[in-house]
């Protein structure tokens, strides 16, 4: 009869049946498991336990960094080039460096942008050359008058108020109506009616394939395959002053090479093409395609003023309501709603506060808000301007008003520019620009432009020859009427074209996936446990027979409680259940003993 309780405890039921538990074990597809269960001798038992246990912890450890790597959002970028048949043309967005003509201005012109051409209101007398009083040798006085800008007399289109920055920019600026002497694209004639026009801080700019609905396509890759132009940028008609802020000492165009759905941005971004060279610009077209949170950063925001997501567009619209929020305007170059401000708004408000935002926006972009905030390189002390210089020459041109404004107090010599900004910078201005820009540094005038999922860039690769030769040199001046020395220091020839007809593809992806992740769970459980899904109903099987045992013993032992409280003799019952009992150990010895 011992023997008989030995072998049921093995089975793990008092009453000689086999537990859930000892099924489960014999018959899983775990491995390991079943060794562990059917050992006939304990050394096999503590091997195959002590195996089993290993490979559930090597298991184990390596699912924990299986989760820790795909929680963690980790991304890989993928690149592809992709050749095509045909690829499909950037738009080409061309400025002069110089906003007005000045043959092109009168009088009243140039005495409304005065703020803008001199920094500082000019009179219209000195403007119109107005008589000026000198001393004759025998100390008498005589009055002489120095020429006019104009042959004509001053004149007016208007009553005051009558004139506008837009107008006069897009009426007296550059164009192309007049400017561009050739343009072909593959081979055929364009004309400015192939172009947008649009303003930019250089006043009249012009964009070749501006349609995003319907763009155009380089069929054949190659220099003469796409986009060329001959542009006379008028350099002896050149308004720009070199020491105002927004103005060049420099002579050419601006090129940028851009997708259709971005604004242009002439100021931070795109090509100088000096005259007397020809530039020939050869481009890749890159699509960056990056990832969601919490993988990537990137999010595309609805933007108010145009209808495609972009970092430019984001950045335009972020820079004119900071704007407008503390002029109540905008300059013409920037989106929005708000009327177009005055010269005066512009010189006295919009470049200050234009300067602080591109500070302080580059600044909160480096994650550094809050921290000291660093002022522009035009703004840093070193470098210092002849201002001994300055003044002797508002001496010569009888200007006591700009003698008297350049760095009126020593205390403004620690920062390079202010004082050319507008050629007569106060105190007041100064802290204004101060203030601003605490405000913007501390977070006080957000700007949220995250990065778009998807975008197309342009990767141009710029080489140069000298332009024109000996028989240009002779042939287009007859062409054009123009002077010997007239295309050397006036033309600038530009050609834009695919070197090869491919694109480049940067993706963004996930270092794991959900895809992924299961198949590496999957496979370390196979490798190292021997599970699968259906090990789970397994399982869901073991748990089910365990609560089903369970359930059974509460109900056998409910009756047996009960059968003690209320006892019903019924020998033949007891007799019957003895004789049963001895049965199965009877047979449980045979089987032993075979």
């Amino acid at each position: 009869m011992p023997q008989i309780k030995t072998e049921s405890a093995d089975r793990g039921d008092e009453d000689g049946e086999e537990s859930p538990e000892y099924v489960f074990a014999t018959t899983t597809s775990f491995h390991g498991i079943g060794r562990i269960a059917t050992a006939p001798n304990l050394p096999l038992r503590v091997m195959w336990t002590l195996a089993t246990v290993a490979s559930y912890v090597g298991f184990f450890i390596l699912m924990v960094q299986m989760l820790d790597s795909y929680f963690k959002h980790g991304t890989v970028t993928d690149v592809t080039l992709e050749f095509v048949p045909q690829v499909r043309f950037p738009a080409v967005t061309v400025c002069n460096l110089n906003k007005f003509e000045d043959q092109a201005l009168t009088v009243e012109e140039k005495h409304y942008l005065s703020y803008i051409l001199y920094g500082v209101q000019e009179d219209i007398d000195v403007i119109a050359g107005a008589p000026v009083n000198k001393e004759t040798p025998n100390g008498t006085e005589a009055n002489s008058t120095t020429e006019t800008p104009h042959t004509e007399a001053p004149h007016t289109h208007g009553p005051p108020g009558s004139f506008s920055v837009a107008s006069i920019t897009e009426e007296k600026g550059f164009t192309l109506r007049n400017d561009m002497h050739v343009c072909t694209w593959m081979g055929k004639t364009c004309t400015e009616l192939d172009f947008t026009h649009s303003f930019s801080t250089y006043g009249n700019c012009y964009t070749f394939n501006a349609d995003p609905v319907n763009p155009i396509n380089q069929t054949i890759a190659g220099s003469g395959n796409g986009l060329s132009v001959m542009i006379d940028i008028k350099s002896h008609l050149y308004t720009e002053n070199p020491l105002l802020p927004g103005g060049t000492a420099d002579v050419g165009l601006k090129l940028l090479v851009h997708d259709q759905n971005e604004p242009p941005k002439m100021d931070t971004q795109g090509i100088a093409v000096a005259p007397g060279s020809h530039a020939y610009i050869a481009i890749r077209q890159i699509q960056y395609e990056n990832h969601v949170p919490p993988w990537g950063v990137c999010q595309d925001l609805q933007l108010e003023y145009y209808d495609t997501y972009t970092l430019t567009g984001c950045q335009l619209e972020c820079r004119s309501k900071h704007v407008v929020r503390n002029c109540t305007c905008r300059p013409i170059y920037l989106p929005g709603d708000a009327p177009y401000c005055e010269p005066e708004d512009v010189a006295h408000c919009v470049r200050i506060v234009e300067t602080v935002y591109m500070v302080c926006y580059h600044h909160s972009r480096g994650d550094v808000r809050g921290a000291p905030l660093r002022l522009p390189r035009a703004l840093q002390p070193g470098d210092l301007p002849d201002f001994e210089l300055l003044r002797k020459m508002a001496k010569q041109q009888s200007r006591p008003d700009l003698h008297r404004c350049v760095w009126p107090e020593p205390w403004l010599h620690g920062v390079r520019d202010i004082a050319i900004v507008f050629m007569c910078v106060q105190k007041r201005r100064l802290r204004y620009f101060v203030v601003i820009a605490a405000e913007v540094s501390s977070g006080a005038h957000p700007c949220d432009c995250p990065v778009p999922c998807s975008m197309t860039k342009y990767r141009p690769t710029v080489t140069h020859a000298k332009w024109p030769n000996k028989v240009v040199e002779n042939v287009f001046p007859q062409i054009f009427q123009l002077g010997e020395d007239y295309l050397a220091d006036n033309s600038v020839v530009f050609d834009v074209y695919y070197d090869e007809l491919n694109f480049e593809t940067i993706s963004q992806l996930k270092a794991m996936d959900d895809g992924e992740l299961a198949s590496d769970l999957g496979g370390q459980m196979g490798l190292f446990i021997g599970a699968s899904i259906l090990t789970l109903l397994e399982i869901f099987e073991y748990l089910s027979l365990r609560v089903i045992a369970f359930v059974q013993r509460r109900k056998v032992r409910t009756q047996k409680v009960h059968t003690s409280a209320y006892p019903m003799p019924d020998t033949l019952s007891v007799n019957q259940a003895a004789k049963e009992k001895e049965s199965k150990a009877k047979s449980f010895i045979s089987l032993r003993d075979n």
